[in-house]
């Protein structure tokens, strides 16, 4: 595809391999709202992620509301700034345990080095400016020509089109000549088809459900070469 311009990339699951140090976040987390409730580690895991699945499917991704559900589902309460505690926490972990999978930075210098604008559009992490700082955290600092945070840049998350339109609006690039790189068919292929740009699927582990059988899936980033 001589005509694409600029290629796109989600953050988590795409970039970075995030799943490690979030479920480790997590049980920390848990373990510690299970200390100041008295409530057993394995009922609020299990409300815990079903809460914050369902609350992430509507684009809510604010850990301070996970927590406050889940506490409300059972009937208790904590003071505020316990919570915020408890996010800081959660977030400190989850910044140093990231680790960007192996092929990350080999196609992106790959793709700087061949000319093309590269960019993140990756959804809210929940807390403004979180997403930003982990990217910082793993990234050298201007390493992108571009980052959009949908839910903090943009009103509202992927697959809602704004965050896109800010990416061709902020590059003057457009649409057609995006090529965007994500691991939610949702938010990253529906929302990118939406917005007129070249969705691509990346699923590392091959596990797919319901993808329209004209998506172009990749295994590794590795295999984006192939579409370019």
């Amino acid at each position: 595809m001589n005509f694409i311009e600029v290629i796109s990339f989600d953050f988590d699951g795409t970039l970075a391999n995030t799943a490690p140090a979030m479920e480790k976040a997590v049980t920390i987390l848990i373990k510690n709202i299970s200390s100041l409730t008295n409530i057993s580690y394995k009922e609020l895991y299990k409300y815990f992620i079903a809460i914050s699945e369902d609350l992430s499917r509507k684009g809510n991704y604010s850990r301070h509301m996970w927590i406050r559900k889940t506490l409300e589902h059972f009937n208790v309460s904590i003071r505020d700034s316990e919570i915020t505690k408890l996010v800081r926490e959660y977030w400190e972990i989850i910044i140093e345990n990231t680790r960007l999978y192996t092929d990350a930075m080999e196609i992106l210098a790959w793709l700087k080095k061949k000319g093309y604008i590269i960019a993140i559009l990756t959804n809210t992490d929940g807390s403004y400016g979180i997403k930003r700082k982990r990217i910082a955290k793993v990234f050298p600092k201007d390493f992108f020509d571009t980052i959009v945070v949908a839910g903090d840049d943009a009103e509202k998350p992927k697959p809602h089109v704004e965050a896109f339109y800010m990416l061709t609006k902020t590059l003057n690039v457009e649409p057609e000549k995006i090529m965007h790189v994500g691991d939610d068919y949702l938010s990253d292929v529906v929302g990118g088809l939406k917005a007129g740009v070249i969705p691509v699927l990346i699923s590392r582990e091959g596990k797919l459900s319901n993808v329209a059988k004209n998506t172009i899936v990749i295994r590794s980033l590795r295999e984006l070469l192939m579409y370019l």
